[in-house]
């Protein structure tokens, strides 16, 4: 016998336990012999090499007179049938897949964020100094606007609104649905500032829309799996998955005509993803971080996924049973032991050494995991809810840019039309000034001439 959790365990004492020595228990009551556990020195259950010759329990069997039988999780195969004879199984058990079990993360506020698309929200971003720089511009250049209000007409400080840091001040508030102080005064700023408002109320209710439909469509805060059947893991890359070459798994794989293990046996041989026995493809999955899953049987599976440090789990299906029988010397001696087999299995002993030694109860150390929990990629992507891309809020960039653009225009025609009757003004003012310098003129020449009248006229009377 080899030693194997949960089927053979070394006491310490010089005594063992496990399932097969509760088997042997049984089997003993019910046939009546007496047995001697001998541990097997290679450590096999058996393989025929080149020459033909058979080693590990199988061939102690063959080769040891005083050995009788090899009571083992042996797997009864063909090569193997025909070299000894076995008992009917004691034991069927299939294959699962073993994956890392996925660390529950839980909800940040990265979800707040979610309802946009990266792309989105730098745009959103851009567009916000955008138009703050505008609103300071047309501040700074529009006639009209509350930089260019007398002091003693501004009681309340509004002269200030639309500085560079105001502006911004104003597009955070307003973007947020809060108050402002003032609004511009000048054509320009206020088509700008109407198509501004425009834009925050599709995005607003897009967003608000799009965050509702995601807390719908992922309220569950289930931890995510790669996937949860054989059919999900043949259709998905992004985790590979490999078993034990030669073993029955292997030989079933490659001769099937299921055409998810057909799928899947041609993805393993492509990536070369086969292991040298459970232990290597369970170490495997471990340092893969969740990019690799190992098809490994049950029983061998549950060893290490009940025992710490607790980070496996099976998904998937039990499939592809193994036979597991008693290698014994001769015939008649597995005929006995099958008698004694089928007693046990109809009043249910082989039942309670099934629940005793394998499935988990006390005596592992991991709870169990059910795939109910969790919830698989392919699931996720079946939701309805994704972040809005830009192309979806493609309208309400539009009527920005109308803004913007119609903004420039009439910023463009307020500053020409006030240059204009600047200009006008001054020529204006010019003229006046130049009229009234030769009415100025002429009263000094007609005072400087009245003396002289005033002379001539005084002589003409003497």
């Amino acid at each position: 016998m080899n030693l194997e959790y949960p089927y053979l365990i070394d006491n310490g004492d010089g005594t063992f336990s496990g399932f097969m020595v509760d088997l042997l228990d049984a089997l003993s009551k019910q046939d009546g012999f007496s047995y001697e556990i001998g541990l097997n020195p290679d450590d096999k259950y058996g393989s025929q090499d080149g020459s033909g010759h058979w080693d590990g329990m199988i061939g102690e069997v063959l080769q040891d007179p005083d050995i009788q039988i090899a009571a083992a999780p042996i797997v009864i195969t063909d090569e193997r049938k025909s070299t000894v004879p076995f008992t009917r199984p004691f034991l069927n058990v299939g294959h699962r897949i073993v994956i890392k079990k996925p660390v529950v993360k839980f909800r940040t506020l990265s979800v707040l964020f979610e309802p946009f698309s990266l792309q989105l929200w730098i745009m959103v971003i851009v567009i916000c100094f955008i138009v703050s720089a505008l609103l300071f511009i047309v501040n700074k250049f529009s006639p009209s606007e509350w930089s260019r209000i007398r002091p003693e007409d501004d009681p309340t400080n509004a002269k200030d609104s639309f500085s560079a840091h105001n502006a911004f001040f104003f597009v955070h508030s307003t973007l947020t649905w809060q108050g402002y102080k003032e609004v511009p005064r000048s054509p320009a700023g206020r088509i700008l500032v109407t198509m501004w408002f425009s834009f925050i109320f599709f995005m607003v209710i897009a967003y608000i829309a799009n965050l509702t439909a995601f807390f719908l469509a992922r309220e569950t805060v289930k931890p995510v799996v790669p996937f949860k059947t054989w059919q999900e893991m043949t259709t998905q890359s992004s985790v590979l998955y490999g078993v034990k070459p030669g073993g029955v798994m292997h030989r079933h794989m490659k001769v099937t005509r299921d055409p998810i293990l057909q799928h899947a046996i041609q993805n393993i041989e492509t990536y070369s993803t086969t292991f040298s026995s459970s232990e290597d493809g369970i170490k495997r999955v471990r340092e893969s971080d969740g990019s690799f899953a190992a098809i490994v049987p049950v029983d061998e599976g549950s060893k290490y996924i009940n025992n710490e440090p607790c980070d496996l789990m099976f998904v998937g299906a039990k499939i592809v049973n193994i036979p597991y029988g008693i290698a014994c010397k001769s015939v008649d001696i597995c005929n006995r032991l099958t008698v004694a087999l089928l007693k046990e299995s109809k009043s249910g002993g082989l039942t309670l050494l099934e629940q005793k030694w394998l499935t988990p109860k006390s005596n592992y150390k991991c709870p169990a995991s059910s795939l109910e929990n969790y919830i698989s990629k392919q699931e996720t992507a079946r939701l309805s809810a994704r972040p809005l891309t830009i192309a979806d809020a493609s309208l309400a960039f539009v009527v920005l840019l109308l803004g913007i653009v119609f903004c420039i225009i009439f910023l463009i025609v307020e500053v020409l039309i006030h240059r204009r009757r600047k200009m006008k003004s001054s020529r204006i003012s010019k003229e006046g000034q130049t009229n009234k310098s030769a009415d100025v003129e002429q009263a000094t020449d007609e005072q400087e001439k009245a003396p002289i009248a005033t002379n001539e006229a005084t002589n003409n009377i003497d």
